[in-house]
């Protein structure tokens, strides 16, 4: 007799706290996000939030840039708009002048 494999069905979607303990902020953070960002736009149902892989995946790069590059949040809007200011090769030129100075 064959073996019949039933895979309990995965919603697509995550609450609000859910994406906050994935991305080890605090709820409020992300409403704040929401705010200022446009890309995160979460689905509302009886008043929760339900955010798709899409704004997961945004939320994701929105804390990277943040807390990880430094970026402030007219920054982050920048970049996520494709219109930063300075490319890694610039802000890494920039740093070689500067420490060329700071040695000399």
């Amino acid at each position: 007799m064959p073996k019949v494999t039933i895979e309990k069905e995965i919603n697509p979607y995550k609450t609000i706290s859910q994406v906050a303990e994935l991305m080890d902020v605090e709820t409020h953070v992300l409403r704040f996000w929401e705010k200022e960002f446009a890309q995160i736009k979460p689905q509302r149902s009886n008043g929760r939030r339900y955010y798709d892989q899409e704004a997961v995946n945004t939320i994701s790069q929105i804390k990277s840039l943040l807390y990880e590059q430094g970026f402030t949040i007219e920054g982050a809007k920048k970049h996520l708009k494709g219109k930063s200011d300075y490319s890694s090769h610039d802000i890494l030129s920039q740093l070689k002048h500067l420490e060329t100075l700071l040695n000399s």
